[in-house]
């Protein structure tokens, strides 16, 4: 059985307005279940750093946590403050 000179699997992405495409390294010396994990590794990178890339920043919130904490504890203590009082 003679060996292909070339990869016999090649992927190719959309992604947006790019398109990409992923053939394997040494794609003539590995059998096809190591091209494709070794294209799954690829493909899986170039996903990771479209969506890295694409994601929409943070909402910061306007008031800090500790804000938020303290108002949460006058609060309580307000409302056990009224219900010792009756």
């Amino acid at each position: 059985m003679k060996s292909n000179s070339k990869a016999r699997v090649k992927i190719t992405l959309q992604l947006g307005s790019d398109e990409l495409s992923v053939v394997p390294a040494n794609g003539d010396q590995l059998l096809l279940s190591q091209q494709i994990a070794a294209m799954k590794k690829e493909t899986m990178d170039i996903l990771k750093d479209f969506i890295l890339k694409n994601q929409d920043p943070i909402d910061v919130p306007d008031e800090t946590i500790e804000d938020a904490i303290s108002e949460e504890d006058e609060e309580t203590s307000n409302r056990n403050y009224n219900k010792s009082k009756k």
